[in-house]
């Protein structure tokens, strides 16, 4: 979710300013940010019971990295609308509403009896890192489309890195 703090970071004020939505206005664009990722943790669910574990986590990954990686892109085809901005972070918050919980499952797997900590630390991490892309968010922002899109990219490739590495050592073991 680091990418969704990188977009709250500046998209109010570049919204304001390009497209003369107001901070409440843009506040309906997260919640429908909201909603696709309590659609994708419910529908994620169903979709393990039928495929697995594994295979809808990476699917999902893999879905992730794409949109990360083909957004600068978008933008660069089809210009910097509010629709070319936030739909593609709607349908990366569903993806993200599959993974999230399986990544905390795996991560709380390999010792049950230390659920509550592993959970805790999962939390925090994933705190630190979207605090580290707010920052980043802040610091790139030059006020046009591009810097906005660019730290939500670097965001989920960090992440999928960190998702492709964390399975490559799980299957080492």
């Amino acid at each position: 979710g680091a990418g969704f703090f990188a977009f709250l970071a500046v998209g109010p004020a570049y919204f304001e300013k390009e497209f003369g939505i107001t901070g409440a206005a843009f506040g309906v664009n997260w919640t429908y940010m909201a909603f696709a990722f309590l659609l994708g943790a419910t529908g994620g669910a169903r979709l393990v019971q039928r495929f697995g574990r594994t295979r809808i986590f990476n699917v999902f990954l893999a879905l992730c990295t794409a949109i990360g990686l083909t957004h600068p892109g978008l933008i660069a085809l089809a210009g910097a609308t509010p629709v070319t901005i936030v739909a593609p972070f709607v349908v990366l918050s569903g993806c993200l509403g599959v993974i999230s919980p399986l990544a905390l499952s795996n991560a709380i797997a390999t010792q049950p009896g230390m659920a509550g900590t592993a959970s805790g630390l999962c939390g925090a991490l994933a705190m630190a890192v979207a605090a580290v892309f707010t920052i980043v968010a802040g610091l790139i922002y030059t006020g046009g489309a591009y810097s906005i899109v660019l730290a939500m990219t670097a965001a989920m490739v960090s992440m999928a890195l960190c998702g492709f590495l964390a399975r490559a050592k799980q299957n080492a073991v």
